[in-house]
């Protein structure tokens, strides 16, 4: 009987290890990228291929930012850079007539996964120089900067907006250039034709006074090149302030130096990045400690079982003195 109340008792800590190996598990999994869809819908207006879709993951979300590249019948016609709701759009000119293929492939980054979306387009009537008007469509340049004074070490807006014959030209990239070195990230233009971008001023003790700031289009097969300027200027930060403490003696002075200091902030109300792994090691040590419990609870349990069963007696045994202590009636 010893023997199977310890075998019981083995299998009983194995199906326990088995929970916790299952429970644990998710909690210490590794994020992987997440899963995306491409999806693309073509519209076709005489020549011209209308392209339009969203970029987003598996479970509908707009991808905000997403670089895409469409090609028709395997080769590339150009890229478009979604907006914060994941759509983008791209127009196919000049398509000769027949079925063709049109593809839309965002290739994921370090969140994201890669995927594909098709479509098919059926163009009738091939290209008429008659007809279509032929080479690129001018375009116009507009830059504000907000605000045009700041202190050194500030942050201005440069914004604006590409247009081309009062109609705006989106999916666009808008590169940036400062006269004093500086150069910022492109950025892209929106479906009404407008862009913004935050630039840093320089900081310390060197800094021009003013400063020109060009915005530029490269142009493509479908739009010309342009660009637009504009000016501001720096000034230093305000200076420590005199002032003269009353009690103390006429003849002498003394300086109150004015210093920022940053307002401290409530380590609770921060957001860390680490958080979600805190969650996880927490949970891994509840699930340990309650395994750990459950499996000791029913140690004692069971081996207050083989204890007891050493303390009964048989049946036909009985409890007495003498020369017939433990035999049968």
């Amino acid at each position: 009987m010893r023997q199977t109340i310890v075998e019981w008792l083995l299998r009983g800590i194995a199906v326990v290890v088995v929970g916790v190996t299952a429970l644990a598990a998710p909690a210490l999994a590794v994020a992987d990228t997440v899963d995306t869809q491409v999806l693309v819908n073509t519209r076709v207006m005489d020549t011209s291929i209308f392209v339009t879709g969203t970029v987003q993951s598996i479970q509908g979300e707009g991808i905000n930012g997403a670089v895409v590249t469409i090609y028709m019948d395997s080769l590339s016609q150009g890229t478009a850079i979604t907006l914060s709701s994941g759509s983008y759009t791209y127009t196919i000119l000049q398509a000769t007539s027949g079925t063709h293929t049109v593809q839309v492939v965002y290739t994921g980054d370090s969140r994201f996964g890669a995927s594909t979306g098709t479509s098919h387009a059926a163009v009738s009537g091939a290209p008429n120089a008659t007809t279509h008007t032929t080479g690129q469509r001018a375009t116009s340049l507009t830059v504000t900067l907000d605000p045009s004074q700041a202190y050194s070490g500030d942050s201005v807006s440069i914004s604006g907006a590409l247009m081309s014959n009062g109609n705006p030209v989106a999916s666009s990239l808008v590169s940036l250039n400062v006269d004093y070195g500086q150069v910022a990230s492109p950025v892209g233009t929106g479906s009404d034709g407008t862009y913004q971008t935050i630039m840093a001023l320089p900081d310390g003790d060197t800094f021009p006074a003013s400063f020109t700031v060009t915005v530029s289009f490269s142009g493509d097969d479908v739009y010309t090149s342009s660009t637009a300027q504009t000016s501001g200027s720096i000034m230093a930060q305000p200076t420590p302030v005199a002032t003269t403490d009353p009690s103390a003696n006429p003849s002498s002075t003394s300086t109150a130096t004015a210093t920022t200091q940053a307002t401290p902030v409530d380590a609770g109300s921060q957001s860390s990045g680490s958080s979600g792994s805190g969650n996880t090691a927490l949970r891994v040590v509840g699930i340990v400690f309650f395994s750990v419990a459950l499996i000791a609870v029913g140690t004692l349990v069971i081996l207050g079982l083989i204890s007891h069963s050493h303390k009964r007696l048989d049946r036909d045994e009985r409890r007495g003195f003498g020369t017939d202590f433990g035999k049968a009636r």
